[in-house]
């Protein structure tokens, strides 16, 4: 749990340009009743924001998943290897709208193989979040098979 909140909380950084926020995980999180101090990361330009932001902005546009929703969304995409003789954990960070991000999310899939995973199951994220697809019609409750759209073996 702790990794996945460390990658999400770095897509929430990354969309609101170096506003980091702590993370509240339960109500006992904040069980004395004071509200979560906000620290922005000032040490990082302007310029570099915006650099890193277009070049998710660009990833998002360039997959095929992503650049098919209505909505313009930003991400990256990675793989890391535990075990060589076991398949890569597929991951994704991403975050939408562009211009005005509303959610931030982060996805991690161990020994998914390939990020492309990682994007599909964000992508779903995005369409129930922003009510482009029912619940219904993305928890089916069925596997796709492999080498699918949805589930890529090798990246």
């Amino acid at each position: 749990v702790a990794e996945a909140l460390t990658y999400e909380t770095s897509a929430t950084t990354l969309s609101w340009e170096g506003d980091d926020y702590e993370v509240i995980v339960s109500e006992a999180a904040a069980a004395d009743g004071e509200a979560p101090q906000e620290e922005p990361l000032s040490a990082i330009s302007p310029a570099a924001w915006d650099a890193v932001r277009e070049e998710m902005r660009q990833m998002a546009a360039d997959s095929d998943v992503l650049s098919r929703l209505s909505v313009e969304t930003a991400g990256k995409t990675g793989t890391a290897q535990q075990d060589p003789s076991r398949p890569n954990h597929a991951l994704f960070i991403g975050f939408g709208p562009y211009e005005a991000p509303e959610i931030a999310a982060a996805t991690r899939i161990a020994y998914g193989y390939s990020s492309s995973n990682a994007v599909e199951v964000t992508a779903d994220i995005f369409r129930y979040y922003f009510g482009l697809e029912s619940r219904e019609s993305l928890v089916t409750g069925e596997a796709e098979p492999a080498g699918s759209n949805g589930n890529i073996v090798a990246d």
